[in-house]
């Protein structure tokens, strides 16, 4: 079928999601964090782009930039922390750095 590291068991795995029981709800929960810390990281990341490509800041966003910046990996995303990152994600700023 193929040599070691191919992906066997990968397709394998992905096989059994698709066409018989699906993630278990262990399994779901475990992805919850990882969901969680790239939303954070991909909003730091639009955050730090709006510097790198040399756009105006949003005055209106800053405290939430602020914030958002200081969270560590580790952290998850809270609803305080999800209002955050939705305000700075609908700022004219961060859709310009996202185009």
């Amino acid at each position: 079928l193929g040599a070691g590291e191919s992906g066997k068991s990968t397709i394998f795995k992905q096989l059994k999601i698709i066409h018989q029981t699906g993630y278990t709800a262990k399994d779901r929960q475990g992805f919850v964090s990882t969901v969680h810390n790239n939303v954070i990281q991909s909003i730091k990341d639009l955050l730090a782009a709006v510097q790198t490509l040399e756009l105006t800041p949003d005055p209106s966003i800053e405290a939430e930039t602020e914030v958002l910046n200081a969270v560590k990996y580790q952290d998850t995303l809270t609803p305080e922390l999800g209002e955050k990152v939705e305000k700075v994600w609908k700022s004219a700023v961060i859709q310009q750095a996202y185009a």
